[in-house]
C-alpha cells in the first residue's frame, strides 16, 4: 500500500522521528553497516597509510588528513540515512553532549571499536562518513564481518536470530541521557511493534543486512 506524506510532522522528539522514518523508509541499514565497519577502520595503524589502502583497512579514521573527506562523504549520504545517523547521536549522547560509540557497538553487535568511547557530534559524523566511504570501496564481507555478528546475536546458539536477539537496541537504553531516555525507549517499543518477529537464519540475517533490506526495504505499512 503506497502512502503519500506531504510533509514531516514538525517538532517530533528524536525517538518519535526515528520511528516515523522507519515506518516510511524501512530500517537505516546503510548507517548500521557504516558503524559496523568502524571496528576494522579503528584498528588501522597510521603507519600503513602511505600505501593508501581502501575498504575495511582504509586510513579514513587513522589519517587526520581524511577528516574533511569524511565530512563530505557524510554530506553525500542518502538524506534519510543521514538523518537517522544524527538522530541516533541525539538519543545516545550524555549530558555533556558525548556518546560512547565503542560501548554501543560492543553491546549491540559484539564489535570492538577503538578510540570512540567519548565522541562529540563532529567526531561522530566524521566516523560515520569514514564508514560510508569504506563501504563504497568494498561492502561488508558476509563470512568475516557479518557472520561473527550473527553468532554474537544468536544468544541461544540455535542457528537462528529472533526479534528479541536482533532487536538489541534496548541494550543501550541506560546510555541515553535522562532527557532522552523516554524517547529512546519509545522508539525501541515502536520498532518491536512494526518489524516482523520471524526468526532469521544467519544467512537470511546477513543477506538482509548486506542488501540493506533487499526486497523488504521501503515503507513499513501494515
Amino acid at each position: 500500500l503506497a502512502v503519500a506524506v506531504a510533509a514531516t510532522p514538525p517538532k517530533l522528539r528524536a525517538g518519535a522521528r526515528m520511528a516515523f522514518l522507519v515506518i516510511m523508509n524501512g530500517l537505516p541499514y546503510h548507517v548500521m553497516k557504516s558503524m559496523m565497519r568502524l571496528s576494522t577502520l579503528s584498528e588501522v595503524d597510521a603507519s600503513s597509510c602511505s600505501a593508501k589502502p581502501t575498504g575495511r583497512r582504509a586510513c579514513y579514521l587513522a589519517d587526520p588528513d581524511e577528516r574533511q573527506a569524511n565530512f563530505d562523504a557524510f554530506d553525500d549520504m542518502d538524506a534519510v540515512q543521514k538523518e537517522n545517523a544524527l538522530l541516533w547521536f541525539e538519543l545516545l549522547k550524555n549530558g555533556a553532549g558525548k556518546a560512547n560509540i565503542s560501548k554501543v557497538l560492543r553491546r549491540t553487535v559484539g564489535l570492538q571499536v577503538k578510540g570512540m568511547s567519548s565522541v562529540g557530534e563532529e567526531e561522530y559524523i566524521a566516523a560515520v562518513g569514514a564508514g560510508h566511504r569504506s563501504l563504497l570501496d568494498k561492502d561488508l564481507d558476509i563470512e568475516t564481518e557479518l557472520y561473527p555478528i550473527a553468532e554474537f546475536l544468536d544468544k541461544n546458539g540455535d542457528g537462528k536470530i529472533t526479534w528479541g536477539e536482533r532487536g538489541m537496541l534496548q541494550d543501550c537504553s541506560d546510555m541515553a541521557s535522562s532527557s532522552s531516555k523516554k524517547s529512546y525507549n519509545s522508539y525501541v517499543r515502536t520498532l518491536g511493534q512494526l518489524i516482523s518477529h520471524k526468526s532469521l537464519t544467519w544467512d537470511e540475517w546477513a543477506t538482509e543486512v548486506s542488501t540493506e533490506g533487499g526486497a523488504a526495504s521501503g515503507p513499513i505499512i501494515a
